[in-house]
């Protein structure tokens, strides 16, 4: 094992130039999906008879408020419109959900970011809110039960700073550790 460990060292000293970077494995979004279930409500709808609602008003098993609806009304394309109410209905509950993680998603990819980088910033958003995670709030916690792999490779490369609304990308090996407070 130790003359494993020698020779790869001394080929990355032969390759001073070379850059390398860790790059974890794809995650399934059903994994990540299933994470954050059991991170929002320990994957229960209902304890005890009665569906959960959290003390900020947060409904459900996938944990959804009223903000996240209203997206769902405005942007999903659906003739219907949901109200708060409806949220107590697990297939509803989950649709929406599962949208509003894919929508941030999709609105990361769009604006460059890798799928590792796109997938932790809507984990963020999905926890935090749109607003907070463009303002560069984190709640590392949160994303890293959920992802941990894509967790350590996002603080590896610092890629989160904030200036103005926009959201940069920094190239640099070590976390920051403003952003980790």
């Amino acid at each position: 094992m130790l003359a494993l460990f020698i020779i790869l060292v001394a080929s990355c000293e032969e390759k001073e130039d070379a850059h390398y970077e860790y790059k974890p494995a794809l995650i399934p979004l059903k994994t990540i999906i299933k994470n954050l279930v059991f991170a929002e409500s320990s994957g229960y709808h209902k304890v005890r008879g009665k569906v959960i609602t959290s003390h900020k008003g947060a409904i459900g098993r996938y944990q959804i408020t009223a903000p996240a609806l209203e997206d769902y009304n405005t942007f999903a394309g659906k003739k219907k419109k949901y109200k708060t109410n409806d949220l107590y209905n697990l297939r509803l509950n989950k649709r929406v959900g599962e949208w509003y993680l894919k929508r941030y998603i999709d609105y990361y990819g769009r604006r460059g970011f890798d799928g590792f980088d796109r997938t932790v910033l809507a984990i963020n958003t999905y926890n935090q809110g749109h607003g907070n995670t463009e303002d560069g709030r984190f709640y590392y916690p949160y994303v890293s039960n959920i992802a941990p792999s894509y967790y350590l490779y996002f603080i590896s490369r610092r890629v989160i700073k904030r200036q103005g609304t926009r959201i940069m990308r920094l190239e640099s090996i070590q976390p920051n550790k403003e952003t980790l407070l």
